[in-house]
Parts: C-alpha cells; sequence; structure tokens
C-alpha cells in the first residue's frame, strides 16, 4: 500500500530492543522470576510480559525447514482458500527425502474468523505432520461504549501486518532454517524441473550469505460457473468433501508481472534478518548479508484471490496451464485427509456443537465477505483523509453477524 495512504492513520507497530543480563533471562524461562513493563514514573503500573525462547541453538537443527508466516486471519470466511493454501504449500515445497511436506511449521496470526474458517484449520491441526500454531492477535483492547471515532482498531492498517510478520520472523528463529512470508491466497509455482527447498538451497549453496529472496508475482483468474467441470464452484461448495482442485487446471495468468517492491513476497533466513516489510526485506542481521531477487521465469507467484482484484486486469491476460503439474497431487493428498479426517471423528466419537467434517453441510460465505471486505476497503482507500482500517468493515460484512466471528485473544498490554 503507498506510504501515503499508511500516513492517514494514527497508529502503527514499533519495536524496541532491551538489554537484559543473561542470568536474569534465564530465570525468567526458568519461571523463577517476572518480567515487566512500565513506566519510570508510575512504577506501581507495571505489567507482566511473556519472555519467548527464540534463540538459535547451533548445537542442534532446527526441527523445521520451511516454515510459513501467514499475514493475519481478519474478517476471514473463505474456508474453501485453506485446502488450496495448505496442500500448495506442502507440495511445491518437498523435498525428495520427505514425503510432500516441506513447509511443516505453519505460523496462524488469529484476529477474527468464522466458525467454517475455524473448523477447516482444525482438520490441518489435525495432521501430526505438520505443526500448525495459532498466535492469538487480537483486537487492541477498548471501553465498550467506546465510538468509532476514539476507537484505535479504526486507526490502524489491515491488522498491523508488518508487526504481525516480524513478530512471526522473530519467533521462527529457533525452529526453522527459511521462513516465507505469505498470504492465504498465494502459491509459488516454481518454473524450473527443482523444487522451492531445492531452489533455496542452490541459491545458498552459490553464496551463504544470501539471507532473502524476492518473489514477483502475478493476478490469476478464473472462471466461477455452477456445474462446469472446467469452472471455480467455490461459492456453490457446501461440504470439504465437495472442493476439488481440477478447476485450476484452466486459469488465465495476468501478462503483467509485478515489479520489485510491488506485491512481491519474501521467503528468509530468520537468524540473519532483522526485520521484513510486507514486500521486501528490510533490515539484517549483517551488511555483508545479501537479497536475491528471483527471476520470474525461475519461479513466480501466482495470486489466486477469490474474487478480482481492481488493481488486476483480466483482460489483459492469457491461459496457463502451470498449475496442471501439481493438481493431481494436491487431489490425492487432500481426499487422503479428508478421509483421515472422518475416520478420526468416527474412531474417537467426537461431539460437540462445533462444525466438523461430520456436519452434512458447512455454511459457505466465502466469496460474499471477500466482496464486501473489497468493496468497504476500496471505498476508504480512495477515500481523502481516511485511514484503511479493515476493522471499520464489519458493518459491512452482509453474510455474517457481529456475534458470528471468533475472535482472538488479545495480548496488548496496556499501560
Amino acid at each position: 500500500m503507498p506510504r501515503g495512504k499508511v500516513c492517514r492513520c494514527n497508529y502503527g507497530g514499533r519495536f524496541a530492543n532491551a538489554v537484559l543480563p543473561k542470568e536474569a533471562i534465564e530465570e525468567v524461562l526458568r519461571g523463577k522470576s517476572s518480567i515487566f513493563i512500565g513506566y519510570t514514573s508510575e512504577p506501581h503500573l507495571r505489567k507482566r510480559i511473556r519472555l519467548i525462547d527464540s534463540r538459535v541453538d547451533s548445537s542442534r537443527p532446527r526441527p523445521h525447514r520451511l516454515a510459513i508466516c501467514v499475514s493475519p486471519i481478519m474478517q476471514l470466511a473463505a474456508w474453501v482458500l485453506l485446502p488450496r493454501f495448505f496442500e500448495a504449500s506442502s507440495y511445491v515445497s518437498f523435498v525428495k527425502m520427505w514425503i510432500l511436506h516441506g513447509a511443516t511449521k505453519f505460523y496462524a496470526m488469529v484476529q477474527s474468523m468464522t466458525s467454517e474458517f475455524d473448523a477447516m484449520l482444525r482438520i490441518y491441526e489435525n495432521d501430526p505432520t505438520i505443526d500448525i500454531e495459532r498466535i492469538p492477535w487480537g483486537m487492541l483492547p477498548t471501553d465498550e461504549d467506546v465510538d468509532s471515532e476514539n476507537n484505535p482498531n479504526n486507526q490502524i492498517i489491515g491488522a498491523e501486518q508488518t508487526l504481525s510478520l516480524n513478530d512471526c520472523l522473530l519467533r521462527s528463529r529457533s525452529s526453522a532454517e527459511y521462513v516465507a512470508t505469505v498470504d492465504y491466497d498465494e502459491i509459488f509455482v516454481v518454473r524450473n524441473n527443482s523444487t522451492l527447498l531445492e531452489l533455496l538451497d542452490s541459491f545458498n549453496s552459490d553464496d551463504s550469505d544470501t539471507s532473502a529472496f524476492v518473489f514477483r508475482s502475478s493476478f490469476v483468474f478464473y472462471d466461477v460457473k455452477m456445474n462446469l467441470s472446467t469452472s471455480d464452484q467455490t461459492p456453490f461448495i457446501r461440504h470439504p468433501s465437495d472442493l476439488s482442485f481440477y478447476p485450476l487446471r484452466n486459469v488465465s495468468l495476468e501478462n503483467e508481472i509485478y515489479p520489485t517492491g510491488s506485491r512481491t513476497k519474501v521467503i528468509l533466513r530468520p537468524e540473519m534478518t532483522k526485520s521484513v516489510g510486507v514486500h521486501m526485506p528490510r533490515d539484517m542481521e549483517d551488511e555483508k548479508y545479501k537479497t536475491v531477487v528471483v527471476d520470474p521465469a525461475v519461479a513466480l507467484i501466482f495470486h489466486l484471490r477469490l474474487v478480482d482484484n481492481p488493481l488486476g486486469f483480466r483482460n489483459n491476460s492469457l491461459p496457463n496451464y502451470e498449475l496442471n503439474k501439481y493438481i493431481a497431487q494436491w487431489e490425492k493428498q487432500y481426499r487422503e485427509r479428508i478421509d483421515a479426517e472422518t475416520k478420526r471423528m468416527e474412531k474417537e466419537k467426537v461431539r460437540g456443537n462445533r462444525i466438523t467434517v461430520a456436519n452434512k453441510e458447512w455454511p459457505n460465505r466465502s466469496h460474499q465477505t471477500a466482496q464486501d471486505m473489497q468493496n468497504c476497503a476500496s471505498k476508504y482507500y480512495l477515500a481523502d483523509e481516511t485511514c484503511t482500517a479493515y476493522a471499520k468493515c464489519f458493518p459491512n460484512i452482509t453474510a455474517v453477524r457481529m456475534d458470528e466471528w471468533i475472535f482472538g485473544e488479545s495480548t496488548t498490554v496496556v499501560l
């Protein structure tokens, strides 16, 4: 988003550095002491904060080769997107010695989602071969009677996406060799015969000081029609078992490849990186560390939105069949996953009021919610002197009542 649009908002995330004695850190991590934050002028109002140990232990390998940092789950109902995200991430990233599980760690920042999105996320959480860590990313706490003008959540861009990605980057330091910063509607397509991890490793073998890999992107378009095998039918799906990857055989790829820094996404070596933006790396731990912009002829991000982005150009696109090489495997993985989840529920006799695969029909508010959000965000984006805060758009989402949202816990410390 252009900087001028961001500057119309009153609040934004910031980082602070503090130097603590090693002995004090160990005491806190062992639970024998606590760490507090507060104002020196009001020490009686200090608040306890949690200390997370993400230091790299060079004596042991990290448990994951590739971790995924996803932009905050914010006003999301699009459960039909999750299989594309997870199956694609695991397949295009696989290493031969593993079985289709290159990306094995996922960080999910949770601000707000519907019950059906939560249900689909739980299906993947039940897979023992991947690790999904939900991180509470709730809205800023306010008084119940706060008006819209004084609500700080209405003065923040998109759940503070940049701050969330940097939070995730720091968490991943001790757990992964590489960390990708992506959205749920993006697929990395490797265009040569290597896998994504093999591609990253090849860059590192050429230069071990490469710390960031920037991937350019293009929008992908598909037709939405009922009862047509060549079209995308996600608006009409009423159960996870109905979802198929085969409609992605026939898509159109925008002719434009966006320039570096615009709609690009980044894969990082986290221990070398101090901070990252949404589309580009920012600061490295050492000046010698380098950034590589990957040639789009080698790898490109396919941006598959549920609804057309007004900045994309459907009329300037051509048929593309590059996803075909993945589809059969995605379909196989997904069918096995749904079958396994069904059998697990039958075996464990899972009961409760939450939506599961045992429900004959799921709500599908994916497209309507996405369209309402885009219309609302575009309105604020184009308005003068108005912050494009997505929190303002809750009343504009007609398909989901306010009491139907599942909100992430607020972990904000208010002084």
